[in-house]
């Protein structure tokens, strides 16, 4: 059995190596390809293969780098939107990474191409090149990159087969949206956006995100002053009972029988992304 396993991983790398050389020597340029105007879509069949091929728990390892990319844009693009050119690296290495696991699914070697002769991971292989190459717009691949972040429990069966399905549909959209070239820059919005993933509040507790968000703070809003003299009681002082009201609530957080902060562990149950809906859907369960 294992040695079965082992002649199983060594075939789908030489596979994934097949494909990436094969991609190499014939310097496909996506922007070279046709407009495609439909966009893609799995068939009966191709359902079928997904059902029988899952993504396999490899883009599980994938999560924090993903999630990072993403919070990284995300901050980038609302607090300063020249500043996402900077982080260019970190896009091209998240997403260099997906791609090269999703070509070495079982799933994607059974997938027609919608651009091709050949099937998925041919696409996938060619894709990857040319993102080596430079040829490369995160905006392309931010649906996918969310969908595998919002990969639901494994408890829920139903939804995982669904989300197995978005998956691969979005990955179909992504060759097809890529094969037509990188479009220009649009222009900046003027419009203050909320994060999809978290604000900026969500940064200061995370020395990993915030060697990425330091230098676009500082651009934003210039020299930062910490521990002005007087700052609470000139904004919040006259608040009656604030600070007593604040720490018996804070108190009550902490009891024991109905513990929803840890002074370690922090808040207990807290929606990992801390969007407004699940925050709000947390603090009606707990009565805040």
């Amino acid at each position: 059995m294992v040695l079965q396993r082992l002649r199983s991983r060594s075939a789908k790398t030489n596979t994934i190596t097949t494909l990436l050389a094969t991609a190499e020597a014939a310097s496909w340029d996506f922007t070279s390809l046709p407009y495609v105007a439909d966009m893609a879509k799995l068939s009966p069949d191709e359902n079928a293969i997904i059902r029988k091929h899952p993504l396999a728990k490899s883009l599980d390892d994938l999560h924090g780098l993903l999630q990072e990319a993403e919070r990284t844009y995300e901050l980038c693009f609302i607090s300063y939107h020249d500043a996402v050119d900077s982080f260019d690296q970190l896009f091209q290495d998240a997403t260099s990474k997906l791609l090269y696991v999703l070509l070495g699914e079982e799933a994607a070697l059974n997938i027609r191409s919608r651009i091709s002769d050949g099937n998925v991971a041919s696409d996938l292989a060619n894709l990857f090149t040319s993102l080596q190459r430079g040829n490369f717009s995160y905006n392309h691949y931010r649906r996918l990159v969310r969908l595998v972040i919002q990969k639901p429990p494994s408890t829920e069966s139903q939804n995982v087969e669904t989300w197995n399905f978005d998956v691969w549909n979005a990955v179909l959209d992504l060759i097809n949206t890529a094969s037509r070239g990188t479009p220009p820059p649009g222009p900046i919005s003027s419009i203050q956006q909320t994060p999809w993933m978290r604000n900026t509040s969500s940064f200061v507790n995370s020395t990993e995100y915030r060697r990425h968000v330091d230098a676009v703070l500082r651009e934003e809003l210039g020299e930062l002053h910490v521990n002005i003299p007087g700052f609470f009681n000139a904004y919040f002082g006259d608040i009656p009972q604030l600070s007593a009201v604040s720490q018996a609530v804070l108190e009550g957080c902490k009891r024991a029988d109905s513990q929803l902060y840890d002074e370690e562990q922090g808040w207990r149950d807290w929606p990992e992304l801390a969007a407004e809906r699940d925050v709000l859907k947390w603090l009606g369960q707990h009565h805040c």
